[in-house]
């Protein structure tokens, strides 16, 4: 890369693009700050790049958010789904207790998508529950459904193990 393509931060030469969504993503932190979570700069990988996790915010991967629930901190922060880290799921005990009826589920609900008086009285609401990426447990009932957080080992699970080194040798310098 040569040197009016690249861009230093930290102990890492970055590309215009990278700096770009790094500069989006520190100005996110802040604008969470300003909303009312004074903790978002502190907890803001973006604005750390001596942290090893800053890496994943380089490496390309991403996942997409499936649900969302307001006040979750993952939910609301977009460094998760730019670090390509698990984010919250849809809860399966919730999407199996929270059937439509029959007539709803045949004709895809009433003509404006939502479900029928019969669905409303039997308190279906179309709600997938929410487990955070975090824990196991649905917000929406209390329940235990997700998989577990950790391995044996106490590290998070799901990191692709050449990651997982380059991560590791980071935190070593």
């Amino acid at each position: 890369m040569s040197d009016e393509e690249a861009v230093r931060l930290g102990p890492h030469e970055l590309t215009r693009d990278q700096a770009e969504m790094i500069g989006m993503l520190q100005q996110d932190a802040v604008n969470r700050t300003l909303g009312g979570d004074p903790a978002a700069i502190d907890h803001s990988v973006a604005s750390n790049p001596w942290d090893p996790a800053f890496l994943l915010l380089l490496d390309g991967r991403h996942t997409v958010p499936v649900v969302h629930q307001d006040g979750c901190y993952i939910c609301g922060d977009p460094e998760y789904a730019i670090m390509g880290l698990p984010l919250c799921m849809p809860c399966p005990a919730c999407a199996r207790k929270m059937r439509p009826c029959a007539a709803c589920s045949a004709n895809g609900y009433l003509a404006n998508g939502d479900p029928c008086s019969d669905c409303l009285a039997s308190g279906w609401t179309g709600d997938l529950g929410h487990i955070p990426a975090d824990d196991a447990t649905c917000t929406a009932w209390g329940e235990e459904h997700g998989p577990p957080d950790y391995d044996a080992g106490g590290l998070i699970t799901g990191i692709p193990p050449e990651l997982a080194a380059r991560i590791r040798d980071m935190g070593e310098r």
